[in-house]
C-alpha cells in the first residue's frame, strides 16, 4: 500500500510539473513591484536570478528498515521565474548522492544511491521557501543484485538564516531529511 501511494503521488507530481508550461501566461508582462517594499513575497513577480546551491542533509530511511544516512545535492536553477507568472516560483534540478546504513529483519545493509531530483520552489518571503519535487535514482548495494530503481516524491522547505546559509527540511518516501544549504 505504501508503494502504491508513493507511486501515485509521483505520477501526479510529474503530471503537474509537465503540464505547468501549458498554464503559463506568456503574454502578460511582469507587474511592477512596489519599490518601497523590501520584502519579496509569493506575489513578487519581478524577474529573479536564482543562485546554485549545495545542500548536505542527514536522514533516517524508513522504507526497508530503519537507519541513518547522509546525502549531498547540487541545485541548478533551470527556470528562474517558474511556470506561473503570477507567483514567485522557480524550477531546479538537483543531482545528488546518498549513502545510508539501515537494518531490516536483523540484517544490516549499506546503500549508495546516485539520483536526480526535479524541484518546484515557491518563495513565500525572503526567508521562507517551500517546494515539492520528485527524485529518481538507483540503489546500489544492500541485498539487491545489481541496482534497483528508486523514486522519491518529496515536499520540503528552506529557512534562510543569511544570504548564503539556509536550514532545509524535507519528507518523502526515503524518510525525513534535515540539513543545511549554501548558496554559491
Amino acid at each position: 500500500m505504501k508503494r502504491f501511494v508513493s507511486v501515485s503521488l509521483s505520477v501526479m507530481l510529474a503530471a503537474c510539473l509537465a503540464s505547468g508550461p501549458a498554464f503559463c501566461d506568456t503574454a502578460a508582462s511582469p507587474k511592477p513591484v512596489d519599490s518601497d517594499s523590501p520584502v519579496k513575497t509569493l506575489f513578487d513577480v519581478s524577474p529573479h536570478t536564482r543562485k546554485p546551491e549545495f545542500s548536505v542533509l542527514a536522514y533516517f530511511p524508513w522504507y526497508y528498515g530503519f537507519g541513518i544516512g547522509v546525502t549531498g545535492r547540487f541545485a541548478i536553477p533551470i527556470v528562474q521565474n517558474g511556470f506561473i507568472s503570477t507567483l514567485n516560483n522557480s524550477v531546479s534540478i538537483e543531482p545528488g548522492l546518498a549513502i545510508e546504513y539501515a537494518s531490516y529483519g536483523g540484517f544490516g545493509y549499506t546503500l549508495v544511491t546516485p539520483y536526480v531530483l526535479g524541484i518546484w520552489n515557491f518563495y513565500f518571503t525572503e526567508q521562507l521557501r517551500a517546494y515539492g519535487g520528485i527524485g529518481v535514482g538507483a540503489h546500489i548495494g544492500g541485498d539487491y543484485a545489481g541496482s534497483r530503481l528508486y523514486i522519491d516524491p518529496v515536499v520540503g522547505g528552506y529557512y534562510k538564516l543569511n544570504p548564503t546559509l539556509s536550514l532545509r527540511g524535507e519528507i518523502g518516501y526515503g524518510g525525513p531529511k534535515f540539513g543545511i544549504s549554501i548558496a554559491l
